[in-house]
């Protein structure tokens, strides 16, 4: 249920080519992938040294980063990034500047949150049981036929029953 980094995926295809992994056919991730969808779990963890997943983060992330490998997040992690960095931080500039940072890093790709993307996660939280914002993450995933990068154990626990969901390494 770990996700190594490495460059042997292909690239990921656009939102409405619709899902490579079938509703049901989910699955722990045991090999190495390159082009993800991530969580924002993973990116506050990386973001807050005192977090209990920072190191495993900084440094799973570090390694994606330099394999020039694509990162896809749904519009929706830009104030669940800056959010929870502001409350942690007391300081709104932090969790301002954290989103910004998260939009300049190369390979990021962000996906709007648009009508096709919003009944596809309606339908799946209702079919997982997954909390409104997790299902967005996890519609992403299932809509490009990639792996969920994540720390949240309900996205782990349920979001495997839809696409492939592992934690970083």
């Amino acid at each position: 249920m770990r996700c190594g980094a490495s460059s042997t995926t292909s690239p990921p295809r656009s939102i409405g080519d619709g899902p490579q992994v079938r509703p049901g056919h989910g699955r722990s991730a045991t090999t190495a992938v390159a082009d993800v969808v991530l969580d924002a779990s993973v990116w506050v963890a990386c973001l807050v040294p005192k977090d209990v997943h920072h190191a495993s983060s900084r440094d799973w992330l570090s390694r994606h980063l330099a394999d020039a490998s694509t990162t896809v997040v749904p519009a929706l992690a830009l104030p669940e990034v800056s959010g929870p960095i502001a409350r942690r931080t007391a300081s709104t500039r932090l969790g301002r500047r954290a989103a910004a940072a998260l939009r300049r890093l190369p390979g990021v790709r962000i996906v709007p949150l648009d009508r096709e993307l919003a009944d596809t996660a309606e339908r799946l939280a209702a079919e997982a049981r997954l909390r409104g914002a997790d299902a967005v993450y996890v519609a992403v995933a299932y809509r490009l036929g990639l792996p969920l990068v994540t720390w949240d154990e309900q996205q782990i626990e349920r979001g495997t029953a839809v696409v492939t969901v592992c934690t970083p390494s």
